[in-house]
Parts: C-alpha cells; structure tokens; sequence
C-alpha cells in the first residue's frame, strides 16, 4: 500500500500575561508560605503547598507545541506541554472533512462567521503566518480546527485528498 506519512511542529506564542502571572503567582507562594508559618507554626505549610501546586501546574504550560501529523487517512494533532508531556488533542478522519482551506482564500468565511460551528484553535499566533481551517463534521456537529502546516504536508493531504484541499 502507498502511505503517505508527514509530519510538522509548531510553537505556541507564550502570551504577554504569562511573563507576569507566573512571578506573582510565585512571589504570592511565598509570602503566603511565610505568613502561614509565622502565624500558624504547625499547620501554616498547608497555605503554601496548594499554591505551589497551581505554580508548577502553571509553569507547566510556558512552553506549548502542536504537531500534526498526517498519514494517508488521516489528520492527528498533538499537544506538547513544556517539551515534555504529549497529549492527542484530536485525531480527524479524511472522510469526516468537507474541506481544508487557507484562512486568506475565503473559502472559509460563511462558516467562520457560523456561531454554530466551534472553532479550535491549534497554530502559533504568530501574526503572517499561513493558517488553514479544517472543516469536520463529526457526529451531526461541525467544526473548524485552525491548523498552520508546512507546504509539504499541504502538498501531501492534497495528494490523497485533492478535493477538500483549496489553496
């Protein structure tokens, strides 16, 4: 059988905000680690570990990625927390697609205006780059994924698929 296997990264803008929650959220630990401890000396640790826990969980999303991954039949996107922990955000069968199109190319934009349909967003937001809208419909429910693949896998889903894919 002939597979057609690509696959291609993409790294999350880290918003503004984040560069200032996560020191307060850290300086707020402490000082309320030390305020705990001072006024409450046996049991005044408990006001610092469940804002340590939100710190490191929040630390856990500096860094986020999105890889897509297509082979043959299919679309798969996975999320990168931190370079280290990987989550499948959502697999898309080719049948379920009605069409994959450029953001620029209008093709989109009866459906992008639609409340009805949800759409998920998966690119960098990074301003000038190439978006795509993926249109799937799963279960009677629409929705559009917003992806931001290389030319090559565009050029590969247009292979298997040359009838969903505007450009």
């Amino acid at each position: 059988m002939n597979e057609v296997y690509e696959e291609w990264l993409v790294r999350r803008k880290t918003p503004g905000w984040f560069y200032v929650a996560l020191p307060a959220a850290i300086l707020g630990t402490v000082i309320l680690g030390i305020l705990g401890a001072m006024f409450i000396p046996y049991i005044g640790f408990i006001f610092w570990i469940f804002p340590a826990i939100g710190v490191y969980f929040l630390s856990q999303r500096k860094i986020v990625e999105y890889e897509y991954i297509f082979v043959t039949g299919e679309l798969t996107i996975d999320r990168i927390l931190n370079e280290s922990r990987r989550k499948r955000m959502k697999a898309i069968d080719m049948s379920s697609v009605s069409v994959i199109a450029a953001l620029d190319t209008h093709e989109l934009d009866g459906q992008m205006g639609n409340s009805q349909i949800k759409k998920i967003d998966y690119t960098s937001q990074e301003p000038g780059r190439r978006i795509f809208g993926v249109l799937a419909s799963e279960q009677g429910v629409s929705q559009i994924y917003l992806i931001e693949p290389s030319a090559k896998m565009m050029a590969a889903i247009k292979k298997t698929a040359p009838r969903k894919v505007v450009m």
